[in-house]
């Protein structure tokens, strides 16, 4: 008899078995690539501290969470089906990796002292993490998603001060900023800086001379700082006050961050007062 395709209900995937992963991947065009009866067997997993320490919950028992897991890795689908509980709205299931990857990873990654494959969803990660790397942060974002706490990035802005020339609209002047990687996983992907100056609920951008970005380099390791100087411009008719330079690291939210959208993410510096 001919297999139909699985009815998947949207947009939570918490009921979806292992069994049901592997049709879903495997009838958007990667092939057939496991037999009946040789599924890999993944232990169910618990709820995690970023040191490894259990903590409350009940998710010990729950394998629909490690197939959610490996669902919102390869699906193009953010559910943020969790998001009252992992610090409000924002977080990213729709990690749209290969599913060849996923299957490298399964088959070819032998932890330490065990020659065989990933049997639980932590040596998927580290797996993940010793194959392809550039990943890393993507794959962590999903675990959040699902109440495991893998490293991450957190991108926070240490210092904003003026470093030279005149801040008036029209004219280019230089501002110094310091952002510094206070989490505990590499950030893979460059983020863009926001300029600004505030006043109250008044935000104003500054613009970049010709065609530089703010920009905080990709491969920033936990508890380095990068510091730069850029060129920016008030722009001509904002109006007169007292402003605040303000900076915000990852405005575009290239990267995925333990602490998304806090207040350390941006940072206050010199005073401007506009005539």
């Amino acid at each position: 008899m001919e297999r139909m395709p699985p009815t998947l209900p949207t947009p939570t995937c918490i009921s979806l078995s292992w069994r049901n992963f592997i049709a879903t991947t495997t009838l958007r065009g990667s092939g057939n690539l496991f037999a009946e009866g040789s599924l890999f067997n993944f232990e169910s997993h618990a709820e995690t501290t970023e040191s490894g320490q259990q903590i409350t919950g009940n998710y010990e028992l729950i394998e629909g969470f490690t197939s959610c897991i490996l669902v919102d890795l390869v699906d193009a689908s953010n559910d943020d089906q969790h998001s009252a509980t992992d610090g409000g709205p924002g977080r990213r299931d729709a990690a749209t990796l290969p599913f060849e990857e996923v299957m490298d990873v399964l088959r070819f990654y032998n932890p330490p002292g065990d020659n065989t494959h990933p049997t639980n969803i932590h040596e998927f990660w580290d797996g993940y993490k010793a194959l392809f790397p550039t990943r890393v942060n993507l794959v962590s974002e999903v675990y959040r998603e699902h109440h495991i706490l893998k490293p991450q990035p957190d991108l926070v802005v240490d210092s904003v001060s003026i470093a030279g020339g005149i801040p008036v609209p029209g004219q280019i002047f230089q501002v110094r900023r310091t952002i510094r990687n206070a989490g505990n996983e590499k950030a893979v992907e460059a983020s863009v800086n926001r300029f600004f100056l505030a006043n109250g609920s008044t935000q104003v951008d500054l613009l970049f001379d010709g065609f530089g970005l703010g920009l905080t380099p990709p491969n920033l390791t936990p508890r380095a700082s990068h510091t730069a100087v850029a060129d920016v411009i008030i722009p001509n008719g904002t109006p007169a006050g007292i402003y605040t330079l303000t900076v915000c690291s990852d405005s575009f939210d290239n990267v995925p961050e333990s602490a998304e959208g806090t207040a350390s993410n941006c940072r206050g510096g010199d005073i401007i007062r506009l005539r």
